[in-house]
């Protein structure tokens, strides 16, 4: 998992997992709008993203 947006210094991004594996990612969210999306391979290409708006 990845993120960007305002406040977030460069891009922050969890570890790459397997299957059956966990890992956590906690930032700090401001009021704006956050990109986040799948940084493996092409995932992101491929529709592994959305947008939060933290009001």
């Amino acid at each position: 998992m990845a993120v960007d947006g305002p406040g977030i210094p460069g891009v922050r991004q969890s570890g790459t997992i397997t299957p059956g594996q966990r890992t956590s990612l906690t930032v700090k969210l401001r009021p704006g709008r956050y990109e986040v999306w799948c940084p493996v391979d092409d995932h992101r290409d491929l529709g592994m993203d959305t947008a939060v708006i933290v009001r």
